[in-house]
């Protein structure tokens, strides 16, 4: 270990026995680094704060109890070592949770939570209040200024490389994670893994994209042929609405085509200036030239919606949340949902590829209670606390929960299960470096402005201004957000 880390290591175990002794050091007086290395600073910091935090006599009461009941989280002998734990970072004997989800969770998160508290803090040793909050957007706060963020938040796989560069999401104790292992599917895990760290609990799945349709129009026989159901539309005086001037949709195409999206976390690489990729720029150009003949290349999440309301959509190619606004709009019996169709590559019917999309609970690494917020995080994303949020709310868990009959035929599990074998995990595939270098050389966009009206030539151009590789720098996150005060407690 180098001198600065072991210095730097020292200053913030020194810090952290002044605070645990009753002092009020802020927590910012944990940012030692130097100022002119921000991506440097912010993971070297998180580092040492989980370092601290491992060592911590609850950690070390959990670890034993562990290592003599390995799988048995519930057991009387566990849930008083647990009791114990949770103890020994009590501060005069208090412990004070903040969790922030969406407003559509809270009263189950609210139930959720209390069960937490009667399994496991029923004590009169210390008195356990967790307090939620709301947000449209549970993860900015965190991800933004984790030093004065709430101790628990939830985020998606593709904010993973934001989380854990700017330092706002714990490392997983070892213990917890094995538990999580065998509770979700490996898919998920993966989506929260980084250099083989886990950075968050698994909570959902089938977040992703799916294809949503008018039944009214469509029959189960077409809509596994995008052509087809472009062709069907024109026909109705309606369209099928698929965003190709959107890198993350039409990422699909290129997948589809054989092209390789990769993120390592340091490079990132982009295998567009390739034969595969000119096959699905012509493929992007095919469908353009149907602009206007039942097809729309692009648009958002509310010209899909002011589509199917005003009867010019009746097909899309989108997300989770906007098919169940559809679903509001034209009524859940004429509403389909099915995964992605089939369209023509190099003359071959080929299934469109997309991004998979789970969701996390992730810990504050600046938490005062670090161990109480992981264990309660793992109670969180428990299959227990899965399925009850499925049956409140509709969340498709990320657990392995196949023997639940309502879940297995929920209609998003099983579009979702379908597609299962064409996602590709985001946090993998895609960076930043990669929305910036597409936003710049988008030739989705460009495609579908001027309609595909683009030789084979004109195609191999542009996409060799696309590089192979390129560097990925991680940044540190500014920002803030103020929280909704909607505590439930």
């Amino acid at each position: 270990m180098k001198i600065k880390n072991i210095i730097c290591f020292i200053l913030s175990a020194l810090i952290g026995v002044f605070s645990l002794a009753g002092c009020t050091e802020s927590t910012e007086k944990y940012d030692i680094f130097p100022e002119n290395s921000a991506s440097n600073k912010t993971e070297k910091a998180a580092e040492n704060r989980d370092d601290l935090n491992s060592i911590m006599k609850s950690w070390k009461i959990f670890n034993e109890a562990v290592s003599k009941s390995p799988g048995d989280l519930y057991g009387d002998s566990m849930v008083e070592s647990i009791k114990q734990a949770m103890e020994s970072e009590a501060d005069n004997n208090r412990i004070n949770i903040k969790l922030i989800c969406s407003k559509s969770r809270a009263e189950e998160y609210k139930s959720i939570a209390g069960e937490f508290v009667w399994l496991f803090a029923d004590d009169k040793r210390f008195n356990l209040n967790i307090e939620i909050f709301t947000s449209d957007d549970p993860s900015e706060k965190n991800i933004s200024s984790p030093q004065n963020a709430p101790d628990i938040f939830f985020y998606n796989d593709s904010k993973l490389e934001k989380a854990v560069s700017s330092g706002a999401t714990a490392r997983i104790n070892d213990n917890l994670r094995k538990f999580a292992l065998d509770t979700d599917t490996a898919e998920s895990i993966k989506a929260f893994t980084m250099n083989d760290k886990l950075y968050g609990m698994p909570t959902a799945s089938a977040e992703g994209t799916f294809l949503v349709y008018d039944k009214r129009i469509y029959g189960e026989n077409d809509i596994s042929d995008l052509e087809r159901m472009i062709n069907i539309a024109s026909r109705y005086s309606k369209n099928v609405l698929y965003a190709l001037d959107d890198p993350y949709y039409s990422a699909g195409v290129f997948l589809a085509a054989g092209c390789s999206l990769e993120n390592d976390g340091t490079m990132q690489t982009i295998e567009y200036n390739s034969k595969n990729g000119v096959a699905a720029a012509k493929a992007i150009c095919s469908l353009a030239n149907l602009q206007g003949k039942g097809f729309i290349g692009s648009g958002d999440e509310d010209k899909i919606i002011v589509g199917f309301s005003n009867g010019t959509i009746c097909a899309a190619i989108t997300e989770k949340q906007t098919a169940f606004q559809i679903r509001n709009i034209i009524g859940e019996e004429n509403t389909g949902i099915a995964k992605l169709p089939a369209m023509n590559i190099s003359d071959t019917k080929t299934q469109i590829h997309s991004f998979s999309c789970y969701e996390a609970v992730g810990v504050n690494p600046y938490s005062k209670f670090p161990f109480t917020s992981q264990l309660l995080a793992y109670y969180l994303s428990s299959e227990r606390s899965q399925s009850a949020l499925y049956y409140a709310c509709g969340v498709v868990p990320a657990a392995a929960l196949n023997e639940y009959s309502d879940i297995s035929n929920d209609i998003f599990y099983s579009a979702w299960n379908d597609q299962r074998q064409y996602e590709h995990i985001i946090a993998n595939s895609v960076s930043s470096e990669f929305y910036n270098m597409l936003t710049q050389k988008n030739i989705g966009s460009e495609i579908v402005e001027n309609n595909g009206n683009y030789s084979e030539e004109q195609l191999i151009t542009y996409l060799s201004e696309i590089p192979l590789k390129i560097p990925v720098v991680n940044e540190e996150s500014t920002g803030s957000e103020t929280l909704n005060n909607e505590s439930l407690n």
